[in-house]
């Protein structure tokens, strides 16, 4: 069921696209396409439609009754997240550029989370499994988009399930939630009866009783819960006597009377809008390692996820402009279904310990967003170069607990029914990538995306459920990462593309710490993750133009071209909403009482309006600005052994001046000014059932920077940054009985948000918004168009994974002795290339540095009482000299190739845990590589690529010149392999033939 809600969302988009026409066997360079929408166009009617999305919850466990009411601090709070589907109903009513509707819909959900009661001696979770809203409309519609709010009645049904340790019987009880929801969105009609939306939606709950009860007892719960959603739909409208949507299509012929378009010249549109839907089926694996606190060279702890599968909703959606400016973003969500949980301890209770346990029921969400600017740009591709943000966010559940070492841990085994630990964990990131697209043919089209994360924040916490210090365990750090994918789609119309592509995410640390439960120093930590996967995509695409033929109206009755742009102007008064990402920090010094000092991450959503003036003087303008966003920025530290404080912030104020450099209808701007922050600060003590709390709301100052675009007359889009501190200052803490501490606590918090806002007054000219025609460029496929021979050099980054196995003296172990290692690569090639008619003959060589990096457990056996060692393996340099032969294509080169492969790796054995010290080997390893590529002439003398290579690296034997002790450890057999992908461009020195493009 769960793999169905995730897939909706992709579902949805290939009905909706379904319901065009779809093309001949070629697709002309120029299709037919439907009058002007706009003086016809109308929302009235009634509409059956469908919907799927994502949603995340928060639910408070406030109390109970009976012995519920004497379990120490019973309250707790939790986070759910997962997928929705359904179905809704409603009427429309157009008046003007208004409408006003009314709207019934209904969804099957799988929203699960957890929340640490009672002190660890139970865990509270909440199911929700259905949801449905009862709300009016009001929208304002330009042409054949409506923009609108709603607001009404929401209902949800939970079940909320609370487990005591070990428990045979868990309380269940059955919630019918009512209360009220508030949203807006954007829809757009793509034919005269079908439209798509993208909507937000917040359900506010309140508190509410349930019983909850198993087959001998019943107990009175209260709880409150909140649910924010995102969710893509299509509508059907429906003609049963109400009235309708006119097409507005003339006749064969054209009718007397209707203006239809003239045929355009091959003006290229101001701007272009691509959008869709993705399902994605990926692998993933995470690990986490905990060094001892007075020793951070011994490794103590260290929990290894692997092989968690997933499936993932995603929307996406790309900007392009005709300067050469594009912005583009993705939001997916969705389950971590499948895995396997190894808790490993160094020692444990009496040996090496190492736990199993099942993984399910978890939870991925993911965004991004990027700005950038098409560096080359020619007939049939662009290559672009973009700055952005990255949020990847996964919660993994192990359920059950069995030992496969020697050690008491989890022996005997507990049912896998338990769960008995989760880990959640949050990266966040500055992005600098590279785009190419690539037109291969008439109707395909490649898309390689490559990033770079050179900072990338980590915040996380681990749930041992049944335990009370470690739950949660926070944990923060911070490091980098990397990102690389590539889709190919197939144009079935020239609005309507389908698509196959694959990915893989790299994050890790390089400087990561935790607070461990009775140590007074902090503990290092490391932190790696990694997701790869295939995905099928959907996709539609429009511009400012339509670029349409239209037929010959009748008496000779064209519609004249439109006239060229105004001047833009952005002076007046203008109201918008926003909604975005938000991450702070909050200090708790000395004066918590704890005996030190704390920090923690706090991140969440926020969303919200604004209201603001502008005065253009020339190219500057100046003005001024006020927004409030509600938020939900959450937050935990360990304050000392015995202390856990939560920052939590639900409202976030700016009033700022703004000062931009306008250069048409594209505003750059910086802001600065006042900010408030409505934040609540609590102190909870973790060895009784106590809680220091404080509500205040905070004053401090903002600085940020955005960009602004003008979409249309009177509308604008804007990307925007801030950053707002608010200072330190005291705050007195008080607890139930009374008691005061205080507390001096430092916030500052930083957001990035999207925005659209509506200026009263003419900003600019009236351009209609309809389905793109054509799609520009579009080749037939043919022979070779563009020469290949002659000398060439370029440069390239990417990604790889490689796998190491280490030979264990003590023969086959339970666990351990391979090494997965993932990282980046970046370097240059030369080759040679020389074609005969369509085969084109070469060599390259190559050359890369590297940072493929990775540790795992290695040689158990060697000590009962600490199980084994850590090893590390890390591929610091890769070089290739190969052959390629190739078949060309209009501008393409399809290719493989094979050679010799040269690696430099670092290997490092940490025998800290067994009274030895850390060793290090210096190897470099020959061997062979295999490969294959698709290169693409953007230029006539600039390429770009995509390439694929395995590396086989074969056996070789370490030495670390251990002492004699150790020798049994020493000079060990190690067996390597990589898979690595490259993007890159190249610069070919000859003398290009012309290139024909064929329309």
């Amino acid at each position: 069921m769960r793999a169905t809600f995730l897939a909706g969302v992709s579902v949805i988009g290939v009905m909706a696209a379904g319901v065009l026409p779809a093309g001949a066997a070629d697709l002309p360079a120029r299709m037919p396409a439907p009058a002007p929408a706009a003086a016809v166009w109308s929302w009235t009617g009634l509409y059956l439609g469908s919907h799927a999305g994502n949603a995340w919850d928060r639910t408070d466990w406030l109390g109970g009754t009976g012995m519920l009411a004497t379990l120490p601090r019973f309250e707790g709070t939790g986070t759910a997240g997962g997928g929705f589907a359904g179905a809704q109903i409603g009427y429309n009513y157009q008046t003007g550029p208004w409408v006003l509707g009314v709207e019934l819909e209904g969804s099957a959900a799988d929203l699960d989370g957890n929340a640490r009661c009672a002190l660890a001696m139970a865990i509270c979770n909440t199911r929700v499994d259905a949801m449905g809203t009862l709300t009016g409309r009001l929208g304002w519609t330009f042409d054949n988009v409506l923009l609108y709010g709603r607001a009404g009645a929401a209902y949800a049904h939970a079940e909320h399930i609370l487990t005591a340790y070990d428990a045979e019987n868990p309380l269940k009880g059955d919630s019918h939630r009512f209360g009220w929801t508030v949203g807006g969105g954007v829809e757009y009609a793509v034919s005269p009866v079908w439209s798509a939306k993208l909507e937000y939606d917040y359900l506010h709950f309140g508190a509410d009783q349930t019983t909850v009860a198993d087959a001998a007892v019943s107990y009175e719960i209260e709880t409150r819960q909140d649910i924010h959603r995102v969710k893509v739909g299509i509508n059907r409208r429906l003609d049963w006597g109400l009235p309708g949507l006119p097409s507005g299509l003339p006749a064969a012929g054209g009718s007397a009377g209707v203006p239809v378009k003239a045929a355009p010249g091959p003006a290229v549109p101001a701007w272009t809008i691509e959008v869709g839907t993705r399902v994605w089926f990926s692998d993933g694996r995470y690990q986490k390692d905990l060094m001892d606190s007075g020793d951070p060279n011994r490794l103590n702890s260290r929990l290894s996820y692997v092989d968690m599968t997933g499936i993932a909703g995603e929307t996406f959606g790309r900007f392009d402009h005709r300067s050469g400016l594009f912005v583009k973003g993705y939001f997916g969500a969705g389950a971590l279904t499948n895995g396997t949980l190894h808790d490993e301890d160094f020692p444990a209770q009496d040996f090496y310990s190492n736990t199993v346990s099942e993984m399910k029921d978890g939870r991925l969400r993911y965004a991004g967003a990027d700005i950038g600017w098409n560096v080359v740009t020619g007939p049939v591709g662009k290559l672009g170069a973009y700055v952005g943000y990255r949020y990847f966010h996964e919660r993994g559940n192990g359920f059950g607990c069995a030992q496969i070492a020697g050690d008491s841990t989890c022996a005997p085994a507990i049912s896998t029914t338990f769960l008995g630990l989760s880990e959640t964990e949050t990266w966040r990131g500055f992005a600098v990538g590279l785009n190419t697209q690539l037109q291969l043919t008439n109707r395909i089209r490649l898309e390689v995306d490559g990033a770079i994360l050179p900072y990338a924040s980590r915040t996380g916490y681990d749930n041992h459920w049944y335990r009370d210090d470690i739950n949660p365990q926070i944990e923060s750090g911070r490091g980098w990462g990397g990102q690389v994918e590539a889709v190919v789609s197939y144009a079935v119309t020239p609005q309507w593309s389908v698509g196959v592509g694959g990915r893989y995410w790299y994050y890790t640390t390089t400087d990561a710490r935790t607070e461990f439960p009775g140590s007074t120093t902090d503990s290092p930590m490391k932190f790696t993750a990694e997701r790869w996967g295939g995905f099928l995509q959907t996709s539609y695409a429009f511009d400012s133009t339509g670029g349409e033929i239209a037929a010959p109206a009748a008496a000779g009755v064209f519609k004249a071209p439109a006239a060229a742009p105004a001047g833009w102007s952005w002076t007046g008064v203008y109201v918008g909403a926003h909604a975005g990402a938000a991450w702070g920090r909050t200090e708790w010094t000395t004066a918590t009482g704890t005996g030190r000092e704390a920090w923690n991450d706090v991140d969440g959503n926020l969303v919200g309006g604004q209201i603001g003036a502008d005065w253009q003087l020339g190219r500057w303008v100046v003005g001024v600005e006020g927004s409030f966003s509600w938020s939900d920025l959450d937050g935990n530290a360990p304050c000392g052994r015995v202390y856990t404080c939560n920052a939590h912030a639900d409202g976030l104020g700016m009033l700022t001046g703004r000062l931009g450099w306008a250069f048409g209808n594209v505003l750059l701007y910086g802001k600065a000014g006042v900010a408030w922050l409505q934040t609540k600060q609590s102190m909870l003590y973790n060895e009784i059932p106590n809680a220091y709390t404080a509500d205040e709301t905070r004053t401090g100052w903002t600085v940020g920077s955005g960009l602004e675009y003008g979409l249309m007359p009177n509308w604008t889009a804007k990307v925007e940054y801030n950053w707002s501190d608010f200072g330190s200052r005291s705050v007195a803490m008080t607890d139930q009985f009374g008691g005061v501490i205080p507390v001096d606590v430092k916030q500052t918090v930083q957001d990035v948000r999207l925005g659209l806002n509506y200026r009263f007054g003419q900003t600019g000219p009236v351009t209609p918004t309809r389905a793109i025609g054509p799609i520009a460029g579009l080749l037939a496929l043919g022979g070779p168009a563009t020469r290949w021979t002659g000398v060439y050099a370029g440069l390239h980054v990417g990604g790889g994974h490689a796998s190491e196995d280490w030979s264990n003296p003590f023969g086959p172990q339970i666990f351990g002795d391979d090494i997965g290692s993932g990282g980046w690569l970046a370097g240059g090639q030369v080759g040679y290339n020389h074609q005969i008619g369509s085969v084109v003959l070469g060599v390259e060589a190559d050359a890369s540095a590297a940072n493929l990096d990775g540790t795992n457990t290695c040689f158990v056996g060697l000590n009962p009482l600490v199980g084994g060692v850590d090893c590390r393996s890390q591929l610091e340099m890769l070089a290739t000299l190969t052959g390629r032969a190739g078949w060309a294509f209009d501008r393409s080169l399809v290719y493989v190739k094979g050679g010799a492969a040269f690696a430099r790796d670092r290997r490092e054995l940490n025998l800290v845990g067994v009274g030895g010290t850390i060793h290090e080997a210096t190897t470099n390893r020959w061997g062979w590589t295999i490969g294959a590529g698709l290169e693409h002439a953007v230029l006539p003398n600039v390429s770009v690529k995509l390439e694929y290579d395995y590396v086989a690296l074969g056996d070789d034997t370490v030495g670390f010149g251990l002492p004699p002790a150790l020798a049994v450890v020493d000079n060990r057999s190690v067996s390597q392999d990589a898979h690595v992908a490259k993007l890159g461009v190249n610069y070919l020195f000859n003398t290009p033939l012309p290139v024909q493009a064929k329309y």
